[in-house]
Formats: C-alpha cells, structure tokens, sequence
C-alpha cells in the first residue's frame, strides 16, 4: 500500500483560519484555502460525537469503496461533508450510516457544496449524477432495513444487509470496535 501527499507552499493571512496557496496550474498566488476552519470543523464534530465522528466517516468511505465507479467520482471531502450535515451528536455506527446515506441521496440529485469552497458535483454528468445518488439510496435501503432487523431481534439478517453495504464480513467487528 502507498501512500501520497501533495505539499503546497502557503501564506498566512489576516484571518487565522485562512491561507493563501499557491496555484500551480496558472503560476499565481491567488487560491485561498480553509484547511485550519476544516480542521476546527472536524475536531469539534467529533468531540459532540464522543470521537465517533471521524471513524464514522471511514466507514462510508469503506462503503463507498465497494462500488469502484462511484468511488472514483465521490471526493473525500465529499463524504465528510455528507456525515458532518447528518452526524450532529452521537450516534452508533448503523444510525451514522442510514443518516449519512439519507443525506447522501437527498442533496446529491443537485450541486452540492458541503464543507468546501465550490460545488463538489461539478464534474458530474447526469449519469454519474443518478449513478451517485442510486447508490446512496440504494444503501440507504439496506441501512434501514438492516435497522429493522436489530429492533426485531434478527442480527443475522441485518447482518448480511450490512454485509452488501461493506462486501464484506467486518460488520460485527466495526460495530464492536465504535462501541456498539
């Protein structure tokens, strides 16, 4: 496994949650970046999770991960601007998932903003569009049905909708391991 990183040169700004970066495609230093806002975002998100929050969002993405095109289509920051609109106190790890795929499949049908700076869709044809929101629904069913079967006390049956959603046979350890 490998692992890549991209340094970019930054300048500090008057406001402390800003720097200004540089854009190497057009030679000039005028990209703004959040990346301190994100980060504050991010580490107050998952204190009101009780630390939950950001082992949540690498289960969707571990989700997304089982569908290669769609995958390849949905940005990180993507997901973890899905689970910050719908992961807000928390949660065990099968609610955080149907709430993020609710989410998922309600917003993405049009531009979708999240946490950055412009729409994190616009590369998308209508296809990818349906594409994206399909599997979100499509996860969405199976999250609330696999909910179902826990109320009714059927673990084996949820079990195996949680195992479509990840493909594969983890779903019992990533309940244990999040506390519950």
């Amino acid at each position: 496994m490998s692992f890549t990183f991209d340094l970019v040169p930054a300048f500090e700004t008057a406001n402390p949650n800003w720097l200004v970066i540089a854009d190497r495609d057009k030679q000039q230093w005028t990209k703004r970046s959040d990346v301190r806002a994100l980060r504050n975002k991010v580490m107050t998100r998952n204190l009101l999770c009780q630390g939950r929050w950001v082992h949540q969002i690498r289960m969707d993405k571990h989700a997304l991960r089982q569908d290669p095109t769609v995958n390849e289509l949905v940005c990180g920051l993507l997901v973890e601007s899905l689970v910050y609109d719908a992961v807000r106190e928390a949660l065990n790890p099968q609610e955080a998932l149907r709430a993020t795929f609710a989410q998922g499949a309600r917003v993405l049908a049009e531009p979708y903003m999240g946490l950055a700076q412009d729409d994190l869709t616009v590369k998308w044809g209508q296809d990818e569009r349906h594409m994206v929101v399909a599997f979100f629904q499509r996860n969405l069913q199976r999250a609330e049905e696999a909910l179902k079967y826990e109320a009714t006390g059927d673990p084996a049956a949820a079990s195996a909708l949680w195992q479509e959603v990840f493909a594969q046979k983890l779903c019992s350890v990533l309940w244990t391991s999040l506390g519950k």
